[in-house]
């Protein structure tokens, strides 16, 4: 069975063929080269620094919005201008920033029983 995201796609995908969808707009998942979406061969529109910005820091303050209050925003390495957009927009809320190494498998939070792996 694909993951949900690979699973969700596929489904999408057959019931645009089946209802012969003429003009589909696909939103990307992890995005870049491994997205499940990147199977499209020939889009018409590819891209999201109109919506999002043009620079690295405006497209990092819109990324760092799905940070929340008194919550701990997990990202691996970015840009200096980007963690310091993020770092900023996580202080402004008192959200807890971390750099997740992307070299690991797994990750355990510092004082505390929560582990990804």
């Amino acid at each position: 069975m694909p993951g949900y995201f690979k699973f969700l796609t596929i489904m999408a995908f057959y019931i645009f063929y089946v209802e012969k969808v003429d003009v589909a707009i696909v939103e990307v998942g992890i995005g870049g080269e491994n997205d499940c979406t990147n199977i499209i061969q020939n889009p018409i529109v590819c891209g999201i620094t109109t919506i999002l910005g043009s620079t690295i820091p405006e497209i990092a303050w819109h990324k760092a919005g799905i940070a929340k209050s008194n919550c701990t925003l997990l990202t691996v390495e970015q840009p200096p201008e980007a963690i310091e957009v993020i770092k900023q927009r996580c202080k402004e809320i008192n959200s807890k920033f971390l750099i997740v190494p992307s070299t690991i498998n797994s990750y355990k939070w510092p004082n505390s029983n929560i582990k990804l792996e």
